[in-house]
């Protein structure tokens, strides 16, 4: 039996597969239209997704001596884009400077114009490792790039995990909050 995570979202995420708070899965990276899959144990899990930086990767050697509670704590932190955030003069919008080649936004040298952003993780919880589970994960931004190499965020869509689970044929949704 399997886990399986489609990420049809437009950016990439990390996944992190927990019991008891320890990371025994994980995958950093997965970009739009990949797949990766899990083989878990006769135990329950949750699972995390949020959107992956260069900055919030997976190191489960450091994040199991802190519970992975602390992984994606804070939500402009662990998930805005792709690099350093500049609030400028105290204003509610920051401008977010991509670093290099963009792995969030697959764009070199855009600068990002976030509104107000709150990008929070995603999680399933208690999902019994012998069932065979598919994870589709939605989300992300929609936006345009102007003449300048500007992106302006239009909109923040927040990740969301539909599940459904192939051994007893359940299914749902979850939201991040």
């Amino acid at each position: 039996m399997s886990f399986k995570f489609q990420n049809e979202s437009n950016v990439p995420v990390n996944i992190a597969v927990s019991n008891g708070g320890v990371i025994y899965f994980h995958k950093n990276g997965l970009n739009p239209g990949q797949t990766w899959k899990c083989n878990p144990a006769w135990v329950w899990y949750d699972i995390m997704v949020f959107w992956s930086t260069p900055d919030n990767r997976i190191n489960p050697a450091k994040h199991n001596t802190v519970r992975i509670g602390t992984l994606a704590a804070t939500s402009v932190g662990a998930a805005l884009a792709v690099g350093a955030i500049a609030f400028t003069g105290g204003a509610a919008t920051p401008a977010v400077v991509v670093a290099g080649a963009s792995v969030a936004a697959g764009l070199a040298g855009v600068t990002f114009e976030v509104a107000n952003a709150a990008l929070n993780p995603a999680h399933l919880q208690a999902l019994y490792g012998v069932d065979n589970y598919k994870i589709r994960i939605r989300g992300g931004f929609d936006g345009h790039v102007d003449s300048r190499q500007v992106l302006t965020v239009s909109r923040i869509k927040p990740l969301e995990l539909l599940w459904k689970n192939k051994t007893s044929g359940s299914s749902g949704k979850v939201k991040a909050k």
